[in-house]
């Protein structure tokens, strides 16, 4: 379905994330986010609608391995994980919009995940808007990316629970601005650098 330029194959493939192997999710947001630019807003809406009063609390990992990794076990996350997928697709889908020089599509991916990280608290859907946002070179999602952190931060400080998850966000967003080239980017990169977490530093 992937390579199918007809519309209904994207809508095929959206209905599908969240579902099967966390290999085969992973798959799966990877082709969603190769789709045509054009898709963006229905892969957009498709993740608004997947949201559920569940993502917006709680402090679960949803099986996303290791401080957030990709885990290779099998299962389906149910609608956290979907939402979390569908997430994932469209950071990849702005970046592929970035690359094209498409401004206005990259600003409505930013303006979405930007507001969805403001409001959920799920572990894995924070991982995943933050690794997405963290990529892009533009001052908002950059701004929203240094805002969360200093959000875990708090939290890390005042709970040895969100302690290791705090460690996971920064790693993935570590990882992420290691290859945006952006000025925001290098500087919020420094900023890792200097964080006491031997993991979070060998992303950085």
């Amino acid at each position: 379905l992937g390579g199918i330029v007809d519309p209904r194959a994207g809508a095929a493939l959206r209905d599908g994330a969240g579902r099967g192997s966390r290999a085969l999710r992973k798959h799966l947001c990877q082709v969603l986010g190769a789709r045509p630019t054009a898709e963006l807003p229905e892969l957009i809406a498709a993740a608004q609608t997947a949201a559920s009063p569940s993502s917006d609390a709680g402090d679960g990992d949803g099986g996303g391995g290791k401080n957030g990794q990709d885990g290779d076990g099998d299962g389906d996350d149910g609608a956290l994980g979907r939402e979390a997928d569908l997430w994932r697709a469209v950071g990849l889908g702005a970046a592929r919009a970035q690359a094209a020089a498409q401004p206005e599509a990259v600003e409505r991916a930013v303006v979405a995940m930007t507001a969805r990280l403001g409001e959920v608290f799920a572990y894995e859907l924070r991982y995943r808007l933050l690794g997405a946002l963290a990529a892009l070179p533009g001052t908002a999602a950059l701004a929203a990316v240094e805002q969360a952190l200093q959000t875990t931060a708090t939290a890390a400080a005042e709970r040895t629970a969100a302690s290791a998850q705090d460690a996971g966000l920064r790693t993935v967003v570590a990882t992420a601005l290691a290859g945006n080239a952006a000025p925001g980017a290098r500087r919020l990169l420094r900023g890792l650098l200097a964080g006491a977490d031997p993991g979070v530093r060998g992303r950085a």
